[in-house]
């Protein structure tokens, strides 16, 4: 027990002729928050100040005469500017036919966000460098390709005979409002110039001149069809009309895009002379490129088409090859990719010389309509007026909400019609005459057990060409 305590008192006199050689260190200073960076300073100045505390116990040399000095001040760290990412302008295709050309590419770059809006812009160059032409299209988003931004693709088809080079320049809009720029030239026959433009600063890339390249995606025709509807029934042939042209595609939007898709209309106005003879003359003949948009299993696009008929139907025109009467105007439309048709449509339409104003019930079951001639000189021709009875079937809507009733937004699906009056009325054809047609009508009984009568609908047609309805 003696040595015990003997043992024990040489450990602690140890330990506190060591504890009396350490030299306490000035106290840390305190965290100053008003600076920015102060966490980094206070941190260092701790891990220091343990590292020299360390050194000292652990030596066995005797710790050597400091010399007092005040805790400096911390100061904050020099700001560090983070560069701002850049993209580049990337060609895949440019193809120069003797008529027209073809462009399209990418915009490349990594960015921390996803779904960014962009655009680009093409321009064309004499060999003087002035611009001849300027044409923008949207930058269609790849969202599951790394590095790759967005898409373009330009066609031009009326290409100036003395294009000598082109610009392409991509713009890229993050969400902190900076705007991202990339920019690729070339003479298309030489080497390009591809510039990263970040805010002002560039950095050129050379890069081979681009080849003309297959698409990158294929389009089967079995997943795209095409659509064509004239927009209106009633115009002024001098002011001309349009025809749109819709094309569906099931499938991504973005693979749609990335296929060099083009709708194409061809419409032309069929005559028919006094003499018998018949001839086509072409109203447009033009290729559009086509952009999608929608979900991830279907999408659409949609363009259209501006023409300018010599006249209306049943109206004869003059021309030094003798009188002539418009018999239709036929319009046939395509969907293209790299000149193969993937799907075709056809539509016709007659630019009719009337148009209804009015339609109106009266309280005595008699239903009445006015129409207005457009043009002519005195020729007659048949109106006529057709009323139908509407009525709800109660089995067709059950069936129907079960699709949620979007069958019921087709017409006749959710209710049936019988017709319960009729009449005609000649009209003569005097541009600004009115022509009053009216028929009497009287219910008649259901088509069908369970149906019922929910309203009348008068139809008025021109000679067989149906010109407007009422309620």
């Amino acid at each position: 027990m003696r040595h015990y305590k003997q043992y024990l008192l040489g450990f602690v006199l140890i330990v506190s002729l060591a504890c009396g050689n350490l030299q306490i260190e000035p106290g840390a200073a305190t965290l100053p928050t008003s600076v920015p960076g102060a966490v980094n300073t206070h941190i260092a100045q701790t891990a220091e100040v343990a590292y020299t505390q360390t050194a000292f116990a652990a030596s066995p040399t005797p710790s050597p005469t400091l010399t007092s000095t005040s805790t400096p001040t911390a100061t904050a760290p020099m700001p560090t500017e983070t560069p701002l990412p850049t993209i580049s302008v990337h060609i895949e295709q440019a193809q120069l036919d003797s008529d027209s050309l073809l462009i399209s590419g990418q915009l490349m770059g990594t960015l921390a966000e996803t779904g960014v809006q962009g655009v680009a812009t093409l321009s064309l160059f004499d060999s003087q460098n002035n611009k001849l032409l300027e044409q923008a299209a949207p930058c269609i988003g790849t969202p599951y390709e790394a590095g790759k931004l967005c898409l373009f693709v330009f066609s031009i088809s009326d290409v100036p005979a003395d294009l000598a080079s082109y610009e392409v320049t991509g713009q890229i809009y993050i969400s902190n409002g900076l705007i991202l720029t990339g920019q690729i030239e070339s003479s298309l026959a030489g080497e390009e110039t591809q510039a990263n433009v970040a805010k002002g600063n560039a950095t050129q890339v050379s890069s081979p001149s681009p080849q003309p390249v297959q698409p990158a995606v294929s389009i089967s025709k079995k997943d795209v069809s095409v659509h064509a509807s004239f927009s209106s029934l009633f115009y002024r042939p001098e002011n001309g009309s349009s025809l749109n042209v819709d094309a569906t595609y099931w499938g991504d939007p973005a693979v749609a895009n990335a296929a060099n898709l083009e709708l194409c209309s061809s419409i032309v106005e069929q005559r028919v002379y006094e003499s018998g003879k018949t001839a086509q003359v072409v109203l447009t003949d033009e290729c559009k490129d086509a952009y999608f948009s929608g979900s991830d299993k279907s999408a659409r696009g949609s363009n259209d088409f501006y023409f300018k008929p010599s006249g209306y139907s049943f109206v004869l025109v003059d021309s030094p090859d003798g009188r002539y009467r418009i018999s239709d105007i036929r319009a046939s439309v395509y969907l293209k990719q790299n000149r193969q048709v993937l799907a075709t449509s056809e539509s016709s339409h007659r630019p009719v010389p009337v148009r209804m104003v009015s339609a109106s019930f009266s309280s005595n079951s008699q239903a009445n309509a006015t129409v207005e001639s457009m043009a002519g000189q005195g020729q007659t021709y048949d109106l006529a007026l057709r009323v139908y009875q509407v009525e709800g079937d109660p089995d067709e809507t059950f069936w129907s909400s079960i699709l949620l009733f979007l069958p019921c937004l087709l017409p006749e699906v959710c209710d049936d019609r019988e017709q319960v009056g009729e009449s005609f009325q000649p009209i003569e054809l005097m541009p600004g005459k009115d022509t009053e047609i009216f028929a009497n009508y009287s219910p008649a009984p259901v088509s069908e057990e369970g149906n019922f009568i929910t309203g009348y609908e008068m139809v008025v047609f021109f000679e067989g060409i149906f010109i407007g309805s009422g309620e």
